[in-house]
């Protein structure tokens, strides 16, 4: 049985949004304490070159991610699939809610590709990028390719990163007909694996569109077999074939939760 604010009163209702607001509040304050510890932490690798010192911030990520979700969001996280694989990897997954972001590092542990706003937030923002973070501003052309060839090192380094081809938060659950393949492609070019993921309901903890959270909210995420580019013979090919697993799994989720 999952409790939910939604299904006990309507949205529009003042008093949840009001609840949602404060728990918010209190979550996101509480993150960002957990996140300014984790800075602290962080600091001292902080002067080894980008690709070296996420061994040893990037699982100080991983656990603040962890607390973030269990302990500030108290949310119910359910995995399903595959174990991650050891080993770079470029984390695909489609995208529901900020939650999203929080799971793979939770459960993955990936690091993020997000846009460059997400640095501004206090000590979010920098503990997200000592652990590995990737930051382009989506309007500025040499920020994106810059980002492009950074994943591609990042991934050849041995870590995972994430990548919502959708490009923003679904505000209905269904998967976006509109897709950006790129970074897929190229990871075939160089060689490096894809781990193709799909997530459930995460919206119902933290909804898109509205400022609040709620607690006690399942969310579910499945982990897909990892796929390798020499498997395939082209390179759109492979990335229609990686995303195609997101979106199939994602079906399902939806349909085993509904």
């Amino acid at each position: 049985y999952t409790l939910s604010l939604h299904d006990a009163l309507p949205i529009s209702n003042v008093l949840v949004r009001v609840l949602s607001a404060v728990f918010g509040v209190w979550a996101l304050l509480g993150s960002m304490a957990m996140a300014a510890v984790c800075c602290i932490a962080m600091v001292p690798f902080a002067l080894l070159p980008k690709g070296k010192r996420e061994r040893y911030t990037l699982p100080m990520g991983q656990l603040l991610s962890w607390l973030i979700l269990r302990v500030m969001l108290l949310s119910r996280v359910q995995v399903l699939g595959e174990t991650p694989p050891p080993g770079g990897a470029m984390v695909l997954c489609n995208h529901r809610s900020w939650l999203d972001a929080l799971m793979l590092t939770a459960y993955t542990g990936s690091a993020g590709l997000a846009k460059h706003e997400i640095r501004r937030i206090p000590f979010i923002g920098a503990a997200a990028s000592l652990a590995g973070a990737v930051f382009i501003d989506r309007r500025n052309p040499e920020s994106r390719a810059a980002g492009r060839r950074g994943v591609v090192a990042f991934i050849a380094a041995g870590f995972k990163i994430q990548l919502f081809p959708e490009g923003t938060r679904t505000r209905t659950g269904a998967i976006a007909e509109r897709v950006h393949l790129s970074l897929i492609s190229d990871c075939y070019d160089a060689g490096l694996s894809v781990l193709p993921c799909a997530v459930a309901h995460t919206e119902d903890a933290l909804p898109t569109g509205q400022f609040g959270a709620f607690p006690l909210q399942r969310a579910t995420l499945y982990i897909c077999p990892v796929m390798q580019p020499s498997e395939f013979d082209d390179r759109d090919v492979f990335a229609q074939a990686c995303w195609q697993q997101v979106v199939e799994q994602a079906d399902r989720l939806n349909g085993v939760s509904e």
